[in-house]
């Protein structure tokens, strides 16, 4: 059983906080290099390092009861959202049979950035299933994150022709899933739990590893701009070693608050209530893109804090 440690609690709104600025397009009307360098880059650490936490909290999962209960509240929280997002998504549903296929497709790779939730309940189920064998289960994760690395290469950069059958592994879902992005990130995130990295390392070898690991993400991030990627980029290769790294990081950096599970529902709400704030100013934005991401984080901060005082009292939305 892990201790809170206040300092992932803020790690997880400066996380909030890069989705909400990727999502909003930032300093795309100042320079398209820098752009590219947050929204294509920075920000991206966003969404594995959540996965690196939430397989670090997992180890306390050690049985099926347990698994069962971590899943039910999950999938509980991911409906109830679904829910709040109907507005979103329903009206581009046909009532056809195209339309209730369309509906299963998005009840199963989840709307927009919830995702997340369906892809986390698949990933700790494998992670689950890997309890007993941590060689195995990094041997798959290492296997199936390279995988998801391929496709989304290969698509980005269109090295197949169109007229293959593989001409859209550019879409989202074929490498950002649960099974070749969240999976690996959530092992990871187990294993640092397994085996007690953040009390082994020493932080003089940290910042290194660190600095080192950075240096290898952005000069992928700087080919990727420079070279013939089209489209959004989730799945970088030294991801896989930033994020970790990033996340021993936090967990070594003291800060002593008492107010660090208040911050953690915090973050949560600006993650989840995040696009009704972009909505909220889209029609704004245009040109001042960057202003506008500014807005759009204040403005989920305050719905966040009307969100944590319900979940207060209903305990299911966050």
């Amino acid at each position: 059983m892990h201790h809170r440690n206040t300092s992932l609690d803020f790690l997880k709104l400066i996380l909030s906080a890069f989705v909400v600025a990727l999502h909003a397009d930032f300093l795309i009307d100042y320079s398209p290099i820098l752009n590219h360098f947050t929204v294509q880059g920075l920000f991206r650490v966003a969404v594995p390092t959540f996965f690196i936490i939430s397989g670090y909290h997992f180890i306390n999962v050690t049985n099926i009861d347990q698994l069962y209960i971590w899943c039910k509240r999950i999938f509980l929280l991911y409906i109830i959202w679904l829910l709040i997002y109907a507005p979103f998504w329903f009206s581009t549903i046909s009532h056809d049979f195209n339309g209730l296929k369309r509906m299963f497709f998005l009840f199963i790779t989840g709307y927009h950035h919830l995702w997340y939730l369906p892809a986390m309940i698949g990933s700790g189920c494998l992670a689950f299933y890997f309890r007993g064998n941590v060689f195995l289960g990094s041997l798959a994760s290492a296997i199936l994150f390279i995988v998801g690395v391929v496709i989304q290469y290969v698509g980005n950069y269109k090295l197949v022709l169109s007229h293959s059958i593989f001409f859209d592994l550019d879409v989202n879902f074929l490498h950002r899933n649960f099974a070749l992005f969240g999976f690996p990130f959530f092992y990871f995130g187990y294993l640092i739990s397994y085996y007690g990295i953040p009390f082994r390392l020493k932080k003089s070898t940290v910042y290194l590893l660190l600095c080192l690991a950075l240096t290898a993400y952005f000069f992928e991030v700087f080919i990727n701009y420079f070279g013939a990627s089209v489209g959004g980029f989730d799945n970088y290769l030294m991801l896989f070693f930033l994020c970790p790294i990033l996340f021993v990081f936090f967990c070594q950096v003291e800060i002593n608050v008492g107010f660090g599970k208040a911050v953690s529902l915090l973050a949560a709400g600006v993650y989840f209530v995040h696009p009704y704030a972009i909505w909220f100013f889209g029609k704004i934005a245009e040109g001042r893109e960057t202003v506008f991401s500014i807005y759009a984080f204040v403005f989920s901060m305050f719905l966040s804090i009307f969100i944590v005082k319900i979940n207060n009292k209903v305990r299911c939305i966050l």
